[in-house]
């Protein structure tokens, strides 16, 4: 049953874990908090260790900071629109004015105030400023760590922090708790005092999981919510943003073992992601994009934990976003929150509709538009992100209509670069040529569709927008959707991640010139692939093998057997009302593949020499008709390395005997020679190995 409070449209569900939480365990009151602060000496971080005199070179991957600080900024916005949330955190630093951040000079004054020391008249000895070193302030979460978490701040007084001068400040920021590391924290002009509190250690939480008793679970009493804080005249200078910190405990569910105690090791990857898009964002103008974006602006790590396995000096520290005027005005409704409270609200935002199909057109349709639109703007494929990375932003005065406003999407680091995308994308603008080397040059942090994810899931290898990792997560599972108990209601699911996937085309068709007919061919017999697509479609890592033969089978389809296939899975939902576990999971293989089907189009599409030229139409805001049915397109099978295809012709063409994988005649030049073919051999040879992991023998057509 919803939450007695959670009917409302102008209810707080911007903090919505807080309260609205469908398990009482995770909910932790959705009033004011404290959130802790610290003092750092910055000359000491700056330096390799504490036995040097000099700071040590500056970093040489383009952030700020040397030694042991870097601190992460985006070149593509204006710092000085953040005036408050930089003299809060890095009071030391300056702003230029082109907006950028600088780092205070190597024995420079701070920006704190100095004391004026001088001597006798009598002296010989020179007057003297007594310059204060200059410091960096981190936040601290007190509220949800105990002594035993690894998180930064921590304990103020042993090594390393104690290195660096580590000193509590009296002074602390207001803030909302709205995810499991994530606050609210409220920012205001005046700067925030340096003065050092009395006690410089923490009041942390006991070591104790599952106890609802707990006095930081529910908040001071008295506590004003977010938008009573926002209604208050004397706050109206206050600037928001959510500020990501390491936690132990989320409510009370101890969380160490998820790591949710440390930042983490890609957060420098969701900054340069971040910046992708601020920057797109300013060439494109105001009015093109459909979706809104939540990005990091801000990110400051250092050396502040020893690795518990090796021992050595880690890395970590805070992530900042942007969030705005933080839903002033607007209701920001959580993805998240659908299953346990989206009936409810529904229903008082528009009592006579229906609930799932608000739902349908406020949130799986604009999230499977957001999803082709960050595509082809950004080149970033949404894959490890669940429901909670999503809010749907309504207008209070919408009244009866209840249409949404738009989606936002945030958590940016979730996502991955897609090669496809970015072939095109990366002739476009600099930007993205160099974001494409940096992401492909990192072999440890960065993600492409040749990366792992993570998650438990299996590399993607093509393009994909994870439906299941949204609707079928199992958190998603819950409330009005719970399809333990019943699980005829994954047929409100699967409606829902159709209605995804099919946004998601829409968008291609209508953007970027998409048809069902682009690359039209016989629908010849697809053997066992339509069964294997129905069972390996949904990435689960247990079946990753499986799932890495499937791939190059299904992009190697023409248009036709694929539209047939995405039918005759569509009929297959419309039939199917889950009756037990084995249905729930048969219906999350569909919409995988239904998913599979439609990603692989698309893909294929954006490899053509048509789709390429509309994604380049797109950026340049030249409409791009789309292709009729009917109208003439390239036809015969698509070669599985360029996409090109063979209209019809065979000679030079060569087919792999194992899987539908075609090659035109360049490209099987390249393809590796089978252990019975030397070398010398390989001009004339007409076998070779097939590049998909299948590693079948490729023989030229007859």
């Amino acid at each position: 049953m919803a939450h007695p409070n959670n009917d409302t449209t102008d209810w707080d569900w911007i903090v919505w874990e807080t309260e609205g939480n469908p398990d009482p365990k995770y909910q932790r009151g959705g009033t004011t908090r404290g959130l802790g602060l610290y003092s750092l000496n910055y000359d000491k971080l700056r330096k390799a260790d504490e036995s040097e005199t000099a700071w040590a070179p500056a970093h040489t991957d383009h952030t700020i900071g040397g030694g042991r600080v870097k601190i992460a900024s985006l070149a593509e916005i204006d710092y000085s629109a953040h005036r408050e949330l930089i003299q809060a955190f890095l009071p030391c630093f300056t702003i230029d004015g082109s907006g950028r951040l600088v780092e205070p000079p190597e024995g420079g004054v701070s920006a704190v105030s100095s004391t004026i020391s001088r001597a006798l008249s009598t002296s010989t000895v020179p007057n003297t400023i007594n310059t204060p070193p200059p410091r960096i302030v981190m936040p601290f979460n007190y509220d949800d760590n105990s002594a035993a978490s690894r998180a930064v701040g921590t304990s103020l007084t042993d090594v390393p922090l104690c290195l660096y001068d580590a000193a509590r400040l009296q002074a602390e920021l207001t803030r909302w708790a709205s995810a499991s590391r994530s606050s609210i924290a409220a920012f205001f002009p005046q700067p925030i005092a340096l003065t050092p509190h009395a006690t410089n250690a923490w009041t942390l939480r006991p070591n104790k999981a599952d106890d609802s008793s707990l006095p930081q679970i529910a908040g001071p009493p008295n506590g004003l919510t977010l938008k009573e804080f926002q209604a208050d005249v004397r706050n109206a200078a206050a600037k928001y943003y959510s500020v990501k910190t390491g936690v132990q405990f989320v409510s009370t569910q101890n969380q160490k073992g998820n790591n949710k105690d440390l930042l983490e090791s890609n957060s420098i990857h969701a900054m340069h992601r971040s910046g992708l898009i601020a920057g797109t964002q300013q060439r494109l103008g105001e009015g093109v994009l459909e979706a809104k974006y939540q990005f990091e602006i801000l990110c400051i790590l250092y050396g502040g934990r020893y690795d518990d396995d090796t021992g050595d000096l880690k890395l970590d520290g805070i992530q900042i976003r942007a969030v705005g005027d933080a839903a002033a005005g607007e209701v920001w409704f959580p993805a998240l929150a659908i299953p346990s409270h989206g009936r409810a609200f529904a229903q008082a935002w528009n009592p006579t509709g229906d609930w799932v199909d608000l739902w349908d057109r406020s949130f799986a349709v604009p999230l499977g538009r957001a999803k082709a639109e960050m595509l082809c703007y950004f080149g970033m494929q949404h894959m490890t992100s669940n429901a909670q990375n999503f809010l749907v932003a309504f207008d209070p005065a919408g009244g009866a209509t209840g249409r949404s406003k738009h989606v936002i999407l945030r958590d940016i680091g979730d996502t991955l670069y897609n090669d496809y995308f970015f072939n095109v994308l990366k002739t476009l603008h600099n930007q993205y040529a160099t974001e494409w080397a940096h992401e492909s040059g990192d072999a440890v942090h960065g993600v492409t569709l040749a990366g792992e994810i993570g998650g438990g899931y299996a590399k993607p290898q093509m393009t994909r927008i994870g439906v299941h990792i949204v609707f079928f997560f199992p958190p998603f599972l819950k409330g009005d959707l719970d399809t333990d108990k019943t699980p005829s209601l994954a047929t409100i699911v699967t409606r829902w991640s159709r209605s995804h996937n099919i946004a998601f085309l829409a968008y291609f068709r209508e953007k970027v010139g998409y048809a069902n007919d682009w690359n039209a061919g016989a629908d010849s017999d697809m053997g066992d692939l339509p069964t294997r697509l129905r069972t390996f479609a949904d990435m689960d890592n247990k079946t990753k093998a499986q799932y890495a033969t499937l791939v190059p089978q299904v992009l190697a389809l023409n248009s036709t057997q694929r539209w047939r296939l995405i039918r005759e899975i569509e009929g297959e939902l419309d039939t199917l009302v889950p009756a037990n576990a084995d249905d729930v999971t048969r219906a999350k293989k569909l919409v995988c593949a239904h998913e599979v089907l439609i990603c692989a189009e698309v893909q294929g599409y954006i490899q053509s020499e048509r789709g390429k030229s509309a994604l380049r139409a797109l950026h340049q805001g030249r409409p791009v008709a789309p292709v009729q049915q009917g109208q003439a397109v390239a036809t015969g099978p698509a070669c599985a390395t360029c996409a090109k295809r063979s209209g019809g012709a065979t000679a030079g063409w060569y087919k792999c005997a194992t899987c539908p994988a075609h090659y035109c005649p360049t490209c099987a030049k390249k393809l590796r020679l089978p252990r019975d073919v030397s070398k010398r051999l390989q001009l004339v040879s007409s076998r070779y190995l097939c590049a998909a992991p299948c590693t079948g023998i490729v023989e030229e057509l007859a």
